[in-house]
């Protein structure tokens, strides 16, 4: 995973990618807006560098504990590209079964989006620095997490292949 070449919001941080809403990106505003969507992206890509298909979800759990009312955070393929629209957004740990998450093929890419939904005006300035969002890229022969590879993907999970 790396910033898109565009990116106003995510940068690259001693190996680590952050996310950053404050007036020190390039954008012309700062901050999220209270009790309204705030949309950004595509902010990343990520590519699948292996030799195997893969299926990659998030975990975004830190960051809607963060934002103690009703706001929350999801990440979405830019339909623009793949002209299809997928959640990536999981919620303690790698899905198992299920509509959530892209299936990437060897050598593919896919850029994401992310929209903050209905952040309260008392979160606002709120510091969620400090939450971190997961990444799986789980293939079907995952020790780790057997039962959360592309095989067990729900018929909505699209398939990005390298030639798109």
């Amino acid at each position: 995973m790396e910033p898109t070449p565009d990116a106003t919001f995510a940068q690259t941080s001693g190996g680590v990618v952050e996310l950053n809403f404050d007036n020190t990106s390039d954008a012309s505003g700062t901050g999220l807006n209270a009790n309204a969507d705030t949309g950004f992206g595509p902010e990343l890509i990520y590519k699948n560098q292996g030799t195997k298909e893969i299926l990659i979800t998030m975990d975004v759990s830190e960051v809607d504990t963060a934002l103690s009312g009703d706001g929350s955070l999801s990440f979405f393929l830019h339909s623009q590209d793949v002209g299809k629209n997928a959640t990536l957004k999981q919620n303690s740990g790698p899905r198992e079964g299920g509509n959530q998450g892209v299936i990437l093929e060897s050598g593919a890419s896919v850029k994401v989006s992310g929209l903050f939904r209905n952040v309260s005006e008392d979160d606002i300035g709120e510091d969620i620095g400090d939450a971190n969002i997961t990444i799986y890229a789980v293939t079907d022969d995952s020790e780790k997490y057997p039962d959360a590879g592309p095989s067990t993907a729900g018929s909505h999970v699209p398939t990005i292949s390298s030639d798109n």
